[in-house]
């Protein structure tokens, strides 16, 4: 029959992979201190508004610059008061299982 060659078409998908990587990369949250959080700590008002996040992680995401304030950066001890707004980009927990 001949040398026939044989080509297999493999679609790529790096691109869409990539797009959806960085769709999950990161979850923007805002908030809005309110009177009942008025006077505590960045940290201590984040794990209030935002309790899906543990306050640890929180505390993470504030010093890595990850939670703005009125947008200014500040540490998580720093107090926040009633009718600023808070912009939190959070990086979701990746599942780091190692099966056989």
């Amino acid at each position: 029959m001949g040398n026939r060659s044989r080509f297999i078409f493999v679609p790529d998908y790096t691109s869409h992979w990539q797009q959806a990587e960085k769709s999950v990369a990161e979850i923007q949250h805002q908030g809005i201190i309110d009177q009942e959080l008025s006077g505590l700590r960045l940290d201590q008002a984040l794990a209030r508004l935002f309790a899906d996040y543990s306050r640890s992680r929180l505390q993470a995401w504030i010093r890595d610059g990850r939670v703005q304030v009125d947008g200014e950066v500040r540490r998580p001890r720093d107090k926040v008061w009633a009718g600023e707004r808070v912009l939190l980009q959070a990086v979701p927990e990746t599942d780091q299982r190692c099966e056989p």
